[in-house]
């Protein structure tokens, strides 16, 4: 377990330098974000984290428990989506978009092999 940022929250200069230190973690977390979204393979993944959890779906359950374990994840992926929209604004909607596009290009190769298959 990490070491608390503040000991003191009486002491002004270790309020500052926790300031600083979870400004530097954010900072590198944005640019981590960016440089995995820059891939195609990192915007699948993401994609798929943010399918996983429920992100798009109703969390709805008759029962109480399941519900409340789908909400959590649901949470994860509202997090996740707020991180990236901080991290480059506008790549949650290029994301939605390659997304599409590539899941349109599987579909039409599908197609075709099926096609392809039906005509032999």
């Amino acid at each position: 377990m990490a070491e608390p940022l503040i000991t003191n929250a009486a002491d002004p200069q270790q309020l500052k330098d926790a300031h600083v230190t979870e400004q530097d973690r954010l900072t590198l977390e944005a640019k981590d974000i960016v440089e995995v979204l820059n891939t195609p393979a990192g915007k699948r993944v993401f994609w798929r984290l943010l399918e996983d959890c429920h992100l798009f779906d109703t969390v709805f359950d008759s029962d109480p428990l399941e519900m409340a374990r789908l909400a959590g994840q649901q949470e994860v992926a509202h997090t996740w989506r707020t991180r990236i929209d901080q991290a480059m604004p506008g790549a949650f909607l290029k994301l939605q978009q390659a997304v599409a596009i590539e899941r349109a290009a599987q579909d039409r190769e599908r197609r075709a092999r099926r096609t392809a298959s039906q005509e032999s």
